[in-house]
């Protein structure tokens, strides 16, 4: 029995190394203990100890080879040699015990001697003790094998936490850390030496406030909870945490917090967030986000009584630029204008872009009077030139103003100020108007415009009027200028400047352009036929007729037609068109080629430099009737301006037309200037093409009987 004593010392010093006491001193009472296991065995009165000697040297080296491993601080090895090797030894003490039983029976029955001398109580006493070192035996093996699940399940756990790349930590009262894994020096926000005991000191106290109510839920409830709080990293950088708590099974008290840095997702997060609300190209609010923010602070306007206003804002010729400098150019001036308007802006105002050219600003507590004056300014701010690669821009903006009444809804307000918008353009554009109820029903009848003119080629109602041009010099006729009139079946004769810029903006103006082409062609033909001398051919173009790339085949078209000499055609632009509109200038290039003459209506009105003037196939320019008139000058300076326009055309070898001129003061003054011709009710209005032969011919007969 001495010898099963002795393996079953071996055996604790072992697996008190493996739970972790100081293996040196494991190592010492080892030897100890192997010493006596070899007494003992050498002492035994068991007559083959051959294959229980090789059993246990096998068993005590593996251990002493275990008692290195972990001596050298190696416990890889040593949890390598406790996984692979057996235990002969530990087994073979169960067969020993079994083998001196069956010796103990053979003897009993080969010697009667024997038997007669063993009495009964100490058989009994025999087969106790043989019981109880086998039930010992068996125990001990049970124990032993329960020990060392344990001690795997806590390698297994240690395992985990040291690999884990999450910080795991085990809460214990309020904040106290009775485990944390030592990762934690991957959040970057403590350093190297400060390692903590409580929650609060990894925390702001905002950050741990939001922790701890989390935490008061779980430890009453159970269950799984997560939170996320925000640190400040050792570079002053935000770190954002996840943390997902729940119960520690053996121990309901504690709390297992496991920890994750998720800022690239949050980042991502808001990210994504900042995109569905902002615009990509400017970075401003989008139409969503300001609709939420008109929509809260018309509430908050509601119960303060306090003005709320928006402006809406759209850029005046916008699509020139991209079609004429390309869409990157367009973008950048967008870019510009944004930059222009937000410093306009106070740092409560909302600028969004809606899409496109169109901007709105939300003004919080701000009047009309005081939303007017900003808006003037925004005017006035954009319109500064801007150079875009190489090429100057004047851009113009148009804003319209609605302030909130009360009960007004998001949706509302926005429509209105829109409206406010489109009177701007309307009155000229790059200006600012102020939302009035009655926009509501020019807006409609806009609408309702819209729709008429996309019949009115068909059915007839346009037709052209001509008005004379005259020569100066002799007063005989030089040609006339078609004006295009529409006759509306149910609202009667519509002015030019009342659905011109409609036409204009639904896209209507390219089949109109095309049909008033066409028609004053056929007309040039026949006046020249009755007034029997040259008659010249002026026909308007819109903006977005330079663009269309139809236009040089239409008139093509009409001049072999009509067979009209290409030079008794006139195409009259406006001088905006002349602003670094690419394609409107190779348009006009195209024209020229064609023989046709180009003259620049309007003159004076823009910003055309003198360089467009030399570099452009221009023939003609048109002085505008508001200089003629004096209307926008004083006498001496407008007499200063006509001069400087009418030895400026002659410098470039261009001829002058001057427009409205309505008596002989007039007359006189410009053709002392020496403007080439003239138009004007001095001669006559613009009449039908019925009238037109015999209005031309009374002006030619009156020069003749005036010339000396």
């Amino acid at each position: 029995m001495g010898i099963v004593n002795s393996v079953r010392s071996v055996d604790g010093l072992e697996w008190r190394a493996v739970a972790g006491e100081d293996p040196e001193q494991i190592r010492e009472s080892f030897e100890v203990a192997v010493g006596d296991l070899n007494q003992e065995m050498a002492g035994s009165d068991i007559v083959d100890l051959a294959e229980l000697t090789v059993e246990v040297d096998t068993y005590t080296g593996a251990v002493g080879d275990l008692l290195s491993a972990l001596v050298a601080g190696d416990r890889e090895l040593a949890e390598q040699i406790t996984n692979t090797r057996s235990d002969p030894g530990f087994e073979s003490v169960i067969e020993l015990a079994t083998a001196i039983a069956a010796d103990e029976a053979a003897s009993a029955k080969q010697t009667e001697r024997r038997v007669e001398a063993v009495t009964l109580t100490s058989l009994l006493a025999m087969a106790a003790a043989l019981a109880a070192l086998v039930y010992f035996a068996l125990g001990f093996r049970e124990r032993r094998r329960d020990d060392r699940n344990r001690i795997e399940a806590d390698n297994r756990f240690r395992s985990l936490v040291e690999g884990s790349k999450d910080v795991i930590t085990v809460v214990s009262g309020d904040d106290d850390l009775s485990v944390l894994s030592p990762s934690l020096g991957s959040l970057q926000h403590l350093s190297p030496t400060a390692v903590p005991t409580t929650l609060s000191e990894m925390f702001s106290e905002d950050a741990f406030r939001d922790w701890s109510a989390t935490d008061q839920r779980l430890r009453a409830d159970g269950g799984h909870y997560v939170v996320e709080v925000v640190i400040e990293a050792v570079d002053g950088t935000n770190v954002h945490l996840e943390g997902h708590g729940s119960l520690l099974d053996s121990d309901p008290t504690q709390r297992v917090w496991v920890w994750r840095d998720y800022t690239v997702r949050k980042e991502t997060e808001l990210g994504l967030i900042h995109q569905a609300f902002h615009d990509s190209l400017t970075g401003v609010a989008n139409r969503s986000l300001l609709f939420d923010r008109v929509e809260h602070a018309l509430t908050i306007a509601t119960r303060a009584s306090r003005p709320t206003t928006v402006l809406f804002c759209d850029l005046d010729e916008f699509k020139a630029v991209n079609d004429s400098l390309g869409h990157s150019q367009g973008d950048e001036l967008l870019k510009i204008v944004t930059k222009r308007i937000q410093t306009c802006l106070r740092v409560s105002d909302t600028i969004a872009r809606l899409g496109g050219d169109e901007f709105a600003v939300l003004l919080e507590d701000t009047d009309t009077e005081t939303a007017r004056a900003l808006a003037e300014r925004i005017v006035s701010v954009v319109s500064y030139q801007v150079d875009l690669d190489g090429h100057e821009v004047f851009p113009s903006i148009s804003i319209g103003i609605a302030t909130a009444l009360p009960g007004a809804d998001a949706e509302e307000l926005l429509c209105n100020a829109d409206l406010a918008m489109y009177a701007a353009k309307r009155s000229g554009k790059g200006r600012a108007e102020v939302y009035e109820d009655e926009m509501h029903a020019i807006s409609n009848d806009l609408v309702e415009l819209q729709a008429d003119l996309r019949t009115a080629i068909a059915e007839g109602q346009f037709s052209l009027q001509y008005q004379p041009t005259v020569n100066l010099d002799n007063g005989g006729v030089e040609g006339v200028e078609a004006l295009i009139r529409w006759q509306h079946p149910t609202r009667g004769n519509i002015p030019l400047d009342a659905f011109i810029h409609v036409a204009e903006a639904n896209g209507t103006i390219i089949a109109i352009g095309r049909w008033v082409i066409q028609e004053a062609s056929r007309a040039a033909v026949g006046l020249q036929a009755e007034h029997g001398r040259p008659v010249s051919m002026a026909i308007n173009l819109s903006p977005l007729q330079l663009r269309d790339r139809t236009l040089i085949a239409t008139v093509k078209e009409v001049l072999e037609e009509n067979r009209i000499p290409p030079e008794r055609l006139i195409f009259e632009v406006a001088e905006g068109c002349l602003l670094d509109d690419a394609i409107a200038i190779e348009r006009l290039r195209e024209l020229h080629a064609l023989g046709v003459l180009v003259a620049v209506d309007d003159f004076g009105t823009g910003y055309t430099s003198i360089k467009y003037l030399q570099d452009l196939p221009i023939d003609i320019l048109k002085i505008d009737r508001s200089f003629v008139s004096g209307d926008v000058l004083a006498k001496d300076e407008r007499r200063a301006f006509l001069h400087a326009i009418i030895d400026l055309a002659k410098a470039l070898n261009l001829r002058t037309v001057a427009e409205g001129i309505e008596n002989d003061s007039q007359l006189d003054e410009l053709t002392r200037l020496g403007c080439d011709m003239g138009q004007g009710y001095l001669w006559s209005p613009a009449v039908a093409l019925a009238v037109a032969p015999s209005t031309l011919a009374r002006i030619q007969a009156k020069a003749l009987t005036s010339t000396p």
